[in-house]
Formats: structure tokens, sequence, C-alpha cells
């Protein structure tokens, strides 16, 4: 398994925690803060969004005839804010 050597810094209470648990475990601190850091990263990936099913997407086309320049200037239509010009392409 490849490794990448980083530089942490912990506030001191954090850190005697760490070195308490890893004397209590007999592992290295390097190995506890490797496993919390995955169990979080894994904790957290349950938690991503499922952006493919998002509920907004249902009000895509729900207003026929509806303007098509919203994505652009959605300001203009919620705020007031003056309209953008429509991009243009470079030309090569």
């Amino acid at each position: 398994m490849l490794k990448k050597r980083t530089q942490v810094y912990f506030p001191m209470e954090l850190y005697r925690k760490v070195e308490k648990k890893a004397k209590r475990e007999s592992m290295s601190s390097a190995a506890i803060i490797r496993e919390a850091v995955a169990q979080y990263l894994e904790k957290e990936g349950e938690k991503e969004i499922d952006w493919e099913n998002d509920p907004i997407f249902k009000l895509v086309g729900i207003i026929k005839d509806g303007p098509t320049d919203l994505s652009v200037n959605h300001d203009y239509y919620l705020y007031g804010m003056k309209k953008k010009k429509k991009h243009q392409r470079c030309q090569k």
C-alpha cells in the first residue's frame, strides 16, 4: 500500500487523547489517526447527495413558454437586476 507522509498540528489536549488511545490499543498514533480519518470519511460518504434524483429537477419544464435564458439571467428574473448579454462563442 502506498502511503503519503503529511504533517498535522493538533491541539495539545487532542494529541494527548490520541497518544493515550494508541498506548491502550498497542498501536501507533499514526495508525489511530488513519483509522479515525477513514471512519470519518466513510461516514461522510453516506451523506453524499444523489444529484441525479434531486427533487429540484422535477421543476424543469414545468412552466411552458417560459424564459429560455433563465440559467444566465436568474438574477434578472428573481431580483430585477440588469440582464446579461448572451454569451458568444469564440470565433477562430
